[in-house]
């Protein structure tokens, strides 16, 4: 099912708390500035550059040869916690049953 309105544009959401109170002078002129700097993409631009350096100072040797160390993390990974767990759950559910007869039977 298609949306109703599609865009083909990036769209950035800033959220900026108030620096300046409504009586300074300065408030108007640092909002205009920052308004034209985010209509401008100049901070989205910025963070990608960011992003980028980020990358390449990030990468390896091993990288470059193709052979990356990470691995994708699938559920097969997850197999000994649930095993953990499930085992967890039944020495509870056996506890839960012996305190259950316990408290049954005892002659208190």
């Amino acid at each position: 099912m298609k949306s109703p309105c599609s865009l083909d544009e990036n769209f950035n959401y800033v959220s900026l708390a108030p620096l300046f109170s409504k009586v300074d002078p300065l408030a108007n002129q640092f909002n205009t500035i920052l308004r034209r700097v985010l209509e401008a993409g100049i901070a989205y631009r910025y963070w990608e550059q960011l992003k980028r350096e980020a990358l390449l100072r990030g990468r390896t040797k091993s990288d470059e040869d193709g052979s990356s160390m990470f691995i994708v993390f699938t559920v097969y990974h997850m197999g000994p916690v649930f095993s953990v767990l499930c085992f967890g759950y039944l020495c509870r559910t056996i506890v839960c049953i012996a305190e259950c007869f316990h408290k049954r039977f005892s002659k208190s």
